[in-house]
């Protein structure tokens, strides 16, 4: 057998050898690539000519340095389904293939094994029809994928035929940043399989979920309208004959400090939007609901309570709906709306100073609205939110509180309640989606919906989570697409560039390191929690004491105030934390002054005051309305999030399956949209489209493919070069043409191409 002869190592898209006439792209600014024709080639300089309106070439004629020129794709590449079949994968060539698909409405392209989905800010119905569905789900072989357009059908379709011919569990990964629309996708991903393996009346009840948990963990934000403030993992299993037979939600994270604060131009999660504008006037009058929303403090102080296009009242009626189908009956109901008035009651229960270091409830219809919804007396609930419980040598004494840890204990009670009600809620959904006694065929496909990454100028103790999150499930993509491919490769010998990555898991350990094998920084919060006088200095001074000679952590002093140590910066390479000077921030806690006032409500039928009790309580065995337990404040110990994060993790990790990443920024003018949510396309955004994992996945797919073209090379025949580009039998394509070659990588995926 004859040694296939070695393949020419060539440098990464530099412009050396490319002639007068050649096609290549220009930096103009740090953000900005241009279009032009090259003209002449020197040492370190390159004279080329501009893109116009007029057309190629017809622009100015400019000489810049060597390094700012990358060569371009020929106009056969233009707009490839996968973008391993570019000749050049630098970042201009990536961002031009992009646009051009979306352009005509093409939202998806394959990076190799991974979909990108960019956000098209409007319905592209053509997408989704029924002859489109239809025709996805008659593939019927994997080799059949590659003549498929990238669709999100395709990805599932391909999940749950693998589900099926190897009997192993499968999993969808989506994340993006916030905006970047991975919850439509979700969407879309869960009816393709309710219509490609429905059949039991199950998929029905699955599909109702979506508008319920929308209602009760959705809110708009600054970026997205309809922004998921949870993570969830949703799991579907399937009977012997392949249909959906059950599923189970997990979820994680839930944004608790939106229940009383949001940014300005934000809302409120939308269920309390929907109840406002939806309820009946009989319904009105039982939640004791004023006539307008903005009464209530909750929802007003944003100064936003309206979406564009966005019906609140008819969503409501949607969500009774999904309630009903998912087997919560219509007086829970009426509890669940009882408890979200309560909570916007609370939000406008007042103190006043009643001596310099206390503050006593202002008796208000606020006061005596919360206590009624709630079914508590209100000299209960007077006491539990303007005094707590010292408990001293087995005596018991009440000390009254000062105004900002009395504002602290109402906004925890009212985080508190949501969280245990969200919770129950989800509970709920799972009783009815549960397998029970039903034959199952053992295997399940899962769909992780992550929080999208966030970071802003002031990062909270939610973005800290949230981030982290994200990282984790990072490390999980960089292991299977980057480090694990690369050991193999070494370990064959193949001559192939080493991709470069941003690996943060040096933050990770640094964030989630627990004893025996180390201390994290969620360890030491869970420690400092404990201690009553716990404050930033004290947990900054901890952080210093444990962690201080770890790399990536920086604890530095704040110019401004903030309520909450900051949030990791990605791709910083390192977890910043702030330290607040001057004041203390405040950290609300559910007192269980506050937590026992409600759980001593009576059970139902019972007498207590003539308040009647709520239909079920957590202690009951009709499974029914929780109250709020110890772990349900908001400051919980972090360690539960991490353990339900990890849970998540480990579920996903059990299953194979694809990765799809959504993205909303700025690609390539005109094409440059934002993440606001707008049913139009934008003129222009100055930020980079991000998607840092393709950084390596183009090339890690492209070096997978080179291995298949040097095959046919030593065979005599080059059988479509990478990505489908055609060649003849024999012939083997110029450099112009050529589609894998070592050492072709991406860039930083990021920046945008002038228009012309």
């Amino acid at each position: 057998m004859a040694a296939v002869a070695p393949v020419a190592t060539w440098k990464q898209d530099t412009i050396e050898g490319l002639e007068r006439g050649s096609r290549v792209w220009y930096k103009a600014s740090a953000t900005t690539w241009i279009g032009a024709t090259l003209q002449s080639v020197s040492a370190h300089e390159c004279t080329f000519i501009t893109d116009s309106p007029a057309g190629p070439g017809t622009g100015d004629a400019l000489t810049a340095k060597s390094e700012l020129l990358v060569p371009a794709n020929p106009p056969v590449l233009d707009g490839v389904n996968d973008l391993t079949g570019l000749s050049y994968l630098n970042e201009p060539s990536i961002l031009n293939n992009l646009r051009q698909r979306y352009d005509n409405d093409l939202i998806y392209s394959h990076a190799g094994p991974v979909l990108i989905a960019v956000n098209p800010f409007k319905g592209v119905q053509k997408l989704y029809t029924r002859e489109v569905l239809q025709h996805y789900t008659s593939r019927s072989t994997s080799k059949q994928a590659e003549l498929y357009e990238p669709h999100i059908f395709l990805t599932a379709d391909k999940a749950y035929k693998e589900m099926c011919r190897a009997g192993n569990s499968q999993s969808i990964v989506i994340n993006g940043e916030s905006g970047a629309g991975k919850t439509e996708t979700t969407k879309i991903a869960m009816r393709y399989l309710a219509g490609l393996a429905g059949g039991t009346g199950v998929e029905d009840q699955v599909l109702e979920t979506n508008p319920l948990l929308e209602a009760f963990g959705n809110a708009k934000t600054l970026r997205n309208n309809n922004s998921s403030r949870f993570g969830k993992l949703i799991q579907i299993y399937f009977n012997n004959q392949r249909h959906i037979c059950g599923a189970l939600i997990q979820t994680y994270l839930l944004e608790k400090s939106r229940v009383t604060h949001q940014l300005s131009g934000e809302r409120n999660y939308h269920i309390f939007y929907q109840m406002c504008k939806g309820a009946t006037a009989e319904e009105r009058k039982l939640l004791r609901m004023p006539d307008n929303l903005e009464d209530f403090s909750y929802l007003s102080a944003s100064g936003c309570s309206t979406i564009a296009g966005v019906d609140d009242a008819a969503d409501f009626a949607h969500v009774k709906h999904s309630m009903a189908v998912v087997g919560i009956d219509p007086a829970s109901q009426t509890l669940m709306f009882e408890l979200l008035s309560a909570i916007l009651w609370l939000g406008n229960v007042s103190y006043r100073h009643k001596t310099a270091d206390s503050v006593e409830v202002v008796d208000s219809p606020a006061l005596t609205n919360s206590a009624a919804l709630l079914r508590v007396p209100v000299d209960q609930l007077t006491h539990a939110l303007s005094k707590r419980k010292i408990t001293a040598g087995g005596e018991s004494i009440d000390v009254e509180l000062k105004m900002e840890a009395a504002l602290d204990t109402r906004d925890a009670l009212a985080k508190s309640i949501y969280a245990a009600l969200f919770r129950w809620l989800v509970d709920k959904i799972n009783q009815a989606l549960a397998v029970g006694n039903k034959r199952t065929s053992g295997t399940s496909l899962s769909i992780l919906d992550i929080y999208g990454f966030e970071c802003f100028k002031q990062n909270s103790f939610e973005q800290l989570c949230i981030n982290y999150a994200n990282e984790r499930l990072q490390q999980q993509f960089n292991r299977h697409l980057f480090k694990l491919e690369q050991e193999v490769y070494g370990s064959e010998g193949i001559d192939w560039t080493h991709v470069d990555f941003e690996d943060n898991q040096l933050c990770v350990d640094l964030i989630e390191s627990r004893p025996p094998k180390g201390v994290g920084i969620l360890s030491l919060l869970d420690e400092e929690c404990i201690y009553p006088k716990a404050t930033d200095s004290t947990f900054a001074a901890k952080l210093r004491q444990n962690l201080a000679k770890k790399p990536a952590l920086r604890v530095r002093q704040a110019v401004h105030q903030h309520r909450f140590p900051g949030g990791p910066l990605r791709r910083g390479r390192s977890v910043q934390l702030q330290q607040l000077p001057g004041q203390e921030p405040r950290h609300p806690q559910l007192r269980p002054d506050a937590r026992d006032v409600w759980q001593r409500a009576p059970p139902a039928g019972g007498g207590g005051g003539g308040h009647r009790g709520r239909a079920g309580q957590a202690r009951q065995p009709d499974g029914g309305l929780p109250v709020p337990g110890a772990a349900a404040g908001p400051h919980q110990p972090p360690g539960q999030d991490g353990a339900a994060l990890r849970a998540v993790h480990q579920a996903q990790r059990a299953a194979g399956g694809g990765h799809l990443r959504c993205t909303a920024h700025a690609a390539p003018a005109p094409l440059l949209w934002c993440a606001g949510g707008h049913p139009h396309r934008p003129r222009r955004v100055p930020h980079p489209l991000p998607a840092p994992q393709l950084r390596g996945a183009v090339p890690r797919a492209a070096a997978r493919c080179r291995r298949r073209l040097e095959g046919a090379v030593g065979a005599g025949c080059v059988q479509g070069a990478a990505g489908g580009v055609p060649h003849s039998p024999g012939h083997v394509p110029d450099r112009a043409h050529q589609a894998v070659l070592p050492g072709r990588r991406a860039g930083a995926f990021g920046g945008h191409l002038c228009p012309y």
